[in-house]
C-alpha cells in the first residue's frame, strides 16, 4: 500500500490511490471531477484519526525500561515454568451490591482483615504458602535452575497497616525469590497514604522488591487513586527478557493497551517486551479477553490470574477446591489460549500441569494452582518470526496509523523556520 503522509499539506502532488486495492473501489463509486481530490481528503483525515489512536497514546503514556542485572536478551534460558495463583477469597461477597473499593479512603478491606472469615496473620500465611507449594510443583517438573514466573490475582497482598510488618513481608518475599530463582508479582493492595494500588514483584536480581503502580483505576467501580504526576509506565529487564505488569484495568484501558501494542511495532524485535503479567480482580472475563487480544498483537507471552470468582446468577456452583474456576487462570501465547487447549503453533512448547490447590489449615481459605512448562528460547524466536502475522486487513490498518515521526520532525523545523533535519 502506497504510504500517505497525514502531515502533508493539500496543495501538494496527488498521490495515485487507483494502485491502492481497496481505495479504488471506492473510486469507482465517485462519478465527479473532485472525486479523487475528495478521497485524498478522507484518507488524510482518516490517517490522521487513525494516528491518533496509535501513535498519539504517546502523550497519555510511555513505556519505561528499567535495567536489571543480569539482563541479556539473546541468552534466554531454555525452559521458563509460568504459574498463576488464584485465591478463594472473595472479598466483600457478602455485600453484592456494593464495591471493595469503596472503603479505599476510609478502611481498605474493613471486611476482610476485621471479619470471621479471614485475618491479615491468616491472609500472609495463605500467600506464603500458596506461592512456596507453586515454586515446589514447578521445580519438580524440570530443572532445579530452570526460572518461574508466578502472579498472584489483583488484591492478594495481605494490607499491613504497620510498615515494619510489610517490610518484612517484603523480605521474605524477595527471599524466596532469590533462593528460587522466582520472578514473584504478588497481586496487589491500595496504599492509602498516597493512593496508590500497588503490585510487589520480587526478582532474583538482587535489587530489592519492585512497587509497580497500577496506571489506570476502574473508575466504573469507583476505585479511587491518587492523580499521578508522570506519564511512565514501567517495564522490566532481567535475565529472562523485558517483563511488564499491567494491573487489572490497565489491560482494558484503551489508552494503555494501544500503546502497548503500538510500542511492541516502534521497537525492534530484541527491544520488545517479551511477557506481561496480569494480575486481576474482576467477576467476568473481560481482563482475560483483553489478556489474550494483547498477548496477540504484541506477540508476546502473557499470564494471567483472578481471583475463585463465582457466578452472579442464583442457583450456579460457587468454585470449590475441588473443583477450582479454570478461567481464573491464563496463560496466552502469541494469541492462542494454551491453558483451554486452543494453542497450536505453540502447542509443543507449552505443556499446562494438572492443576492443585493449596489450603490453609484449620480454615476454609485455599487458592487454587496451575503451573506451565514452556520451553521458553524457542518460543521467544516463534513469536519474533510472527511480529508481523496479522490479516491483510489489519496490516493496512496499522500501516495506515503508524506515525511518521521523521515527517512530524521536518515539518516541525519548518514551522520554526529552521532546517529540517
Amino acid at each position: 500500500m502506497t504510504k500517505i503522509d497525514f502531515n502533508r499539506d493539500k496543495d501538494d502532488p496527488a498521490e495515485d490511490f487507483s494502485q491502492q486495492p481497496i481505495l479504488s473501489e471506492l473510486l469507482k463509486k465517485r462519478d465527479t471531477e473532485t472525486a479523487e481530490e475528495s478521497l485524498r481528503t478522507a484518507m488524510i483525515l482518516e490517517r490522521r484519526f487513525l494516528s491518533s489512536l496509535f501513535g498519539n497514546t504517546h502523550a497519555c503514556m510511555r513505556p519505561r525500561g528499567d535495567k536489571m542485572p543480569g539482563y541479556n536478551r539473546e541468552g534466554r534460558p531454555e525452559r521458563v515454568h509460568f504459574a498463576s495463583v488464584s485465591l478463594s477469597l472473595d472479598y466483600l461477597s457478602d455485600r453484592p451490591d456494593r464495591s471493595h473499593y469503596e472503603l479505599v479512603d476510609n478502611e481498605p478491606y474493613r471486611h476482610l482483615t476485621y471479619s470471621d472469615r479471614i485475618s491479615i496473620s491468616q491472609f500472609r500465611e495463605l500467600v506464603l504458602g500458596a506461592v512456596t507449594r507453586t515454586i515446589t510443583i514447578a521445580k519438580a517438573a524440570g530443572h532445579p535452575n530452570d526460572p518461574i514466573v508466578v502472579v498472584v490475582n489483583e488484591f492478594g497482598f495481605p494490607f499491613f497497616r504497620r510498615s515494619d510488618r510489610r517490610k518484612a513481608f517484603y523480605d521474605e518475599l524477595n527471599d524466596l525469590a532469590e533462593t528460587k530463582g522466582a520472578y514473584i508479582v504478588c497481586g496487589s493492595s491500595h496504599k492509602v497514604e498516597n493512593k496508590r494500588n500497588v503490585a510487589v514483584l520480587a526478582h532474583p536480581a538482587h535489587g530489592g522488591v519492585i512497587e509497580h503502580a497500577k496506571y489506570s483505576p476502574a473508575v466504573g467501580l469507583e476505585e479511587l487513586l491518587g492523580p499521578r504526576h508522570d506519564l511512565d509506565w514501567r517495564y522490566y529487564s532481567f535475565e529472562i527478557g523485558k517483563l511488564g505488569i499491567l494491573i487489572c484495568f490497565d489491560a482494558i484501558d484503551p489508552t494503555v493497551l494501544q500503546r502497548q501494542i503500538y510500542y511492541s511495532r516502534d521497537m525492534p524485535v530484541n527491544e520488545k517486551i517479551d511477557i506481561f503479567v496480569i494480575p486481576s480482580f474482576s467477576h467476568n472475563e473481560e481482563v482475560r479477553k483483553q489478556a489474550e487480544m494483547l498477548s496477540y498483537f504484541t506477540k508476546s507471552i502473557v499470564l494471567y490470574s483472578n481471583h475463585q470468582y463465582g457466578s452472579t446468577k442464583e442457583g450456579e456452583p460457587q468454585p470449590t477446591k475441588r473443583k477450582p474456576l479454570p478461567r481464573s487462570h491464563g496463560l496466552f501465547i502469541g494469541g492462542e489460549d494454551v491453558l483451554l487447549g486452543k494453542a497450536v503453533n505453540f502447542k509443543q512448547q507449552a505443556r499446562p500441569l494438572k492443576p492443585q490447590t493449596f489450603a490453609l489449615p484449620g480454615t476454609r481459605h485455599w487458592a487454587s494452582i496451575q503451573v506451565t512448562t514452556v520451553d521458553y528460547a524457542r518460543t521467544i524466536l516463534d513469536l519474533d518470526k510472527l511480529q508481523d502475522d496479522f490479516s491483510p486487513l489489519m496490516r493496512e490498518i496499522v500501516e495506515m496509523a503508524r506515525f511518521d515521526w521523521e515527517a512530524k520532525k521536518k515539518q516541525q523545523a519548518r514551522q520554526s523556520g529552521e532546517t529540517p533535519p
